[in-house]
């Protein structure tokens, strides 16, 4: 059920930044998660794709490539609800993106990082595109470059001698 309940998510949320636009595909959608049971994820993918509620990323990918996309997704789902953060005594570099989606009331734009590390240790960058697409081109280009400028601005590692 996770799996399915992450393809509709996908969906939805493009959906809902269409405004009117997707209106309709968006109460379809709607109505889809509403059920108690969802069918098996090779038949809601299809109906998706029969009805053209994916959107572009999605509809390009095959079957086989949007499973494994969403399975990494849960995946990292379960991994960032069990997290626990261990103390670092290094700087972080946080690459944030300009183009973000309205934030609940009470969300730090750090994304609760800031909240958690030391003092002076997290570095915000900002680069453009929004959580997908910084890491697309033109934005995986400025991405590339400050990820660049954060590397060579950290300090030297000593290397071990092999043994």
């Amino acid at each position: 059920d996770l799996l399915e309940r992450q393809l509709l998510s996908h969906c939805i949320a493009h959906w809902q930044a269409q405004d009117e636009t997707g209106s309709t595909a968006l109460a379809r959608l709607n109505s889809m998660g509403e059920q108690a049971a969802l069918p098996a994820f090779d038949t809601l993918l299809q109906l998706c794709r029969d009805e053209q509620l994916l959107y572009e990323e999605l509809a390009q990918a095959d079957d086989r490539q949007l499973r494994h996309y969403l399975e990494r997704e849960v995946a990292h789902g379960y991994a960032l609800a069990h997290y626990q953060v261990e103390p670092l005594s290094l700087p972080i570099h946080l690459f944030c993106a300009d183009q973000r989606p309205t934030a609940p009331p009470g969300t730090s734009p750090t994304l609760g990082w800031a909240e958690i590390l030391p003092k002076g240790t997290l570095q915000c960058v900002s680069v453009p595109g929004d959580h997908m697409s910084m890491m697309q081109a033109p934005h995986v280009n400025v991405l590339g470059q400050r990820i660049g400028q954060a590397l060579q601005g950290a300090p030297a590692t000593a290397h071990s001698a092999p043994v």
